[in-house]
């Protein structure tokens, strides 16, 4: 068995069935059924030699049908920023950043999405739910 099939095996042992719940296509007859990609990648160390290898399971978005809904990303204008901006410096105020990483990992989903197993590791007649 080479480094990715173990790695593969690890990955799904450890916590990306805990993201998922099987279940029969019968009951998700009006959903699509998207199905998984695996996402390799490597660590080195100082010397360049190969020191850890990765694996993850990414779910092909790109080929989920789009609702209008979903196209919308608010942000801030840059007129509204520079505003902002303005009113700080002419106050003298404190001005602080902050980044919400991972923040869509743990948000809940608002429509079930169903994901067809990894190649490889499929059970017969079932499909994944992400929780």
């Amino acid at each position: 068995m080479n480094a990715w099939t173990s790695i593969k095996r690890k990955t799904l042992e450890d916590d990306h069935y805990a993201y998922c719940k099987a279940i029969k296509p019968q009951r998700c007859p009006k959903h699509q059924i998207l199905p998984l990609k695996w996402v390799f990648t490597y660590k080195v160390d100082e010397k360049g030699y190969v020191s850890r290898y990765k694996a993850r399971l990414c779910v092909r978005g790109d080929l989920q049908i789009q609702r209008e809904e979903d196209t919308r990303a608010t942000t801030l204008a840059a007129r509204t920023l520079r505003t902002l901006l303005a009113i700080i410096a002419a106050f003298d105020l404190e001005m602080m950043q902050l980044d919400a990483v991972n923040a869509f990992l743990n948000s809940k989903l608002e429509d079930p999405v169903y994901v067809a197993y990894p190649q490889g590791y499929s059970r017969k007649n079932q499909v994944l739910r992400l929780n």
